[in-house]
């Protein structure tokens, strides 16, 4: 089984849990606009979907049912489903899919990047690196981290559930938690692009700080 499927199994469960929050679908979409290769597994588990609702009502019902009081179980079943066994790849546990970095409680870790930036995580701090020949992309998914930029044609930002900060050649800290991102520019400038408004920028130069949701 593909990490990208194995993602997208776990997404469907947790956007189908009672106890999603708009924040945790602003997660969802950002993971979803990281890299192709996740719209294409969340568009098989989504055929899949389409092909339950066709099911006999009773095998609907126990699936949906699943997914509310046993997510384990929900996500076992949906993988056999897909025809792969989940529980077999790699021993799979529930839990957000693994970041490309992370610290724990207590923990704190500096990266260097393969462009010459610095990446410097907080503790408790979850974070994927997508760079290419075009972009250089910092995807937060929880936790505080400071970025060091380095000199590169490539644009480099950072995106969050709320929203996404491109740096202006600078040195700032990205903070995202409950519903959240608080951005505080050391130096140089940011340009910060909320979710909650598309097509609008606001400049945050160095001393400054801004905090912002996804709605």
């Amino acid at each position: 089984m593909t990490q990208a499927l194995a993602q997208a199994v776990e997404w469907y469960v947790r956007l189908h849990d009672s106890g999603a929050t708009p924040a945790t679908r602003a997660q969802w979409q950002a993971w979803l606009d990281a890299d192709p290769l996740h719209a294409k597994a969340w568009a098989r588990v989504e055929k899949l979907q389409q092909r339950m609702s066709l099911a006999p009502p009773g095998f609907a019902v126990a699936t949906l049912e699943e997914a509310r009081q046993h997510r384990r179980a929900a996500v076992k079943t949906i993988g056999l489903l897909l025809g792969v066994g989940v529980l077999g790849w790699g021993g799979y546990r529930v839990s957000v899919p693994d970041a490309d970095y992370s610290t724990s409680v207590g923990q704190r870790k500096q990266i260097t990047l393969s462009d010459g930036s610095l990446l410097m995580l907080d503790a408790d701090t979850r974070v994927d690196v997508r760079f290419s020949t075009q972009q250089r992309l910092i995807i937060l998914r929880q936790g505080t981290i400071l970025v060091e930029t380095a000199k590169d044609s490539r644009a480099l930002s950072v995106q969050s559930a709320e929203g996404q900060i491109k740096a202006l050649g600078t040195r700032f800290t990205v903070r995202q938690g409950d519903g959240i991102t608080r951005v505080a520019v050391e130096a140089h400038a940011v340009e910060v692009c909320p979710r909650s408004a598309p097509g609008q920028a606001l400049r945050v130069a160095a001393g400054q700080a801004v905090s912002f949701s996804a709605v």
